[in-house]
């Protein structure tokens, strides 16, 4: 097994194991290995063909990526590190306050429209857009 600064720790591993790891069965490269591969090249930004040969093969990694991405995996992963992370702090699991920042919502709204009206020809002049006040506002003429 490498030793590189990215690799989980025993800990780390025993929490998300069994959610990786659901089938038992031997395989050439370890599913840890695997996990330290994808932690390697999220914080390094190498190119999948740099990856360390320590790590195996990189189509072997990018399989069990593509794999877990369509499966659902890093999301489940993701629900249940932050269930146990709230559960910690003495927080209910779910949320019970939610905010929306408005302005951004405004911003993304007004330049969605804006390209969609200057791409469509019989829109074009029929529609202008401005904001005031953090408030989309539409004119149609």
């Amino acid at each position: 097994m490498s030793s590189y600064p990215t690799n989980l720790t025993d800990k780390q591993w025993q929490v998300i194991e069994n959610i990786v790891e659901t089938k038992e069965r031997k395989r050439k490269h370890s599913l840890r290995e695997m996990i330290n591969a994808l932690m390697y090249l999220t914080k390094t930004g190498c190119q999948w063909r740099m990856l360390p040969k320590e790590f195996g093969p990189w189509q072997t990694v990018y399989f069990y990526f593509r794999k877990w991405k369509l499966e659902g995996v890093f999301e489940e992963l993701m629900h249940y590190l932050r269930d146990v992370v709230r559960k910690s702090h003495g927080k209910e699991i779910s949320p019970s306050v939610g905010l929306i920042d408005l302005l951004f919502y405004n911003l993304t709204i007004r330049c969605y429209i804006v390209v969609e009206v200057e791409h469509s020809s019989p829109l074009k002049n029929m529609c202008s857009t401005y904001i005031t006040n953090r408030r989309l506002n539409l004119q149609f003429h």
